[in-house]
């Protein structure tokens, strides 16, 4: 895929002269090739560190780490400017000599898919309309914390009996895995796992719970889902790493250690406290909404092309005499 995509940016770049090319995470790497072949500037859209993301996911390429981060340096450097999602990010690109760095938040998706506004959570996971709506959404890849979740529910399931876990998406194996360590904790009948849902339910699903999952135990960028998590106007409990602190505090979020015993405890405290479950709800919805919509994303990526339309307008080649707009 990589060396065919590479060929179509080559073949596009002999047609037209583009004035720059927005790569967003490995299509970094393209854009490189497109600049040491044609001379064409690109913007590096950085999602995660590419280097830290293999070697956490795959621990045989942890031996190539230096080589992954070399890489990734290049391409840093190379760049015309890097535009990480988070500050975290920010600070890698920083390290590796980003000549012009502009932080560029992800956004909320709610809004954005209305279809399947007829689906019932808990008649989907058979959940008690009595009980209190724990949900979780996303992969069940290690890093997500999946683990810490279930055992830190089992040290309080007994003092909030009326609630129940469901976990939306993972693969078929992660389901079984998980489901086996539920039934091996004693909490079974009160995880529910769904399995993969449409992004098309994710406004419903949301609306639905009582209460939105992040017990993430690795990572330095902030997962997209939480900023549809705070728009919800729904509490969330996530763990008390980086990941998660660069963008939410205690006033906008119940923020736990990364321990079975802490991110139980902000279990416990957000399940007991209705009042302050609204109030830390409400906080986030409207922090969410100043900061992490789509036009707000649309205005501040647009400020951030003006800046590069003045630099690529000062480099003395083809590109800053009758070449195209951005692209």
């Amino acid at each position: 895929l990589f060396l065919i995509t590479s060929l179509r940016l080559i073949w596009r770049a002999r047609r037209q002269q583009y004035a720059l090319v927005h790569a967003v995470e490995e299509a970094v790497f393209i854009a490189l090739l497109s600049k040491l072949l044609f001379g064409i500037p690109y913007l590096y859209d950085m999602d995660s560190s590419l280097a830290l993301q293999l070697t956490e996911k795959w621990r045989m390429l942890r031996p190539l780490q230096p080589l992954l981060s070399f890489c990734e340096r290049i391409a840093v450097r190379q760049s015309l400017a890097v535009v990480p999602v988070c500050d975290a990010l920010a600070a890698i690109a920083h390290q590796h000599g980003s000549p012009n760095t502009q932080v560029l938040h992800d956004i909320s998706l709610l809004g954005r898919n209305t279809e399947d506004t007829q689906r019932d959570l808990r008649a989907e996971a058979n959940v008690p309309t009595s009980h209190l709506l724990l949900v979780y959404i996303g992969n069940l890849e290690s890093y997500q914390g999946i683990d810490l979740l279930l055992q830190s529910y089992a040290r309080i399931i007994s003092e909030v009996p009326q609630t129940s876990i469901v976990i939306i998406g993972g693969r078929p194996d992660h389901v079984t895995y998980y489901a086996d360590r539920s039934a091996a904790l004693g909490i079974a009948s009160q995880v529910r796992f769904l399995g993969p849902r449409p992004v098309s339910s994710l406004d419903t699903y949301l609306k639905q719970a009582d209460l939105l999952l992040s017990p993430r135990i690795k990572g330095n960028n902030t997962p997209m889902k939480i900023y549809s998590y705070l728009h919800s106007g729904k509490p969330v409990v996530a763990t008390q790493l980086p990941t998660h602190t660069q963008v939410m505090d205690e006033r906008i979020a119940f923020l736990g250690a990364p321990t079975p015993a802490g991110y139980g405890e902000a279990l416990l405290q957000a399940i007991k406290s209705p009042t302050l479950r609204a109030k830390v709800g409400a906080a986030a919805q409207q922090f969410a909404e100043e900061r992490y919509t789509f036009d707000i994303f649309s205005r501040r990526l647009t400020e951030i092309y003006e800046r590069l339309g003045e630099q690529i307008a000062e480099i003395p080649s083809s590109l800053s005499a009758g070449s195209p707009p951005v692209q």
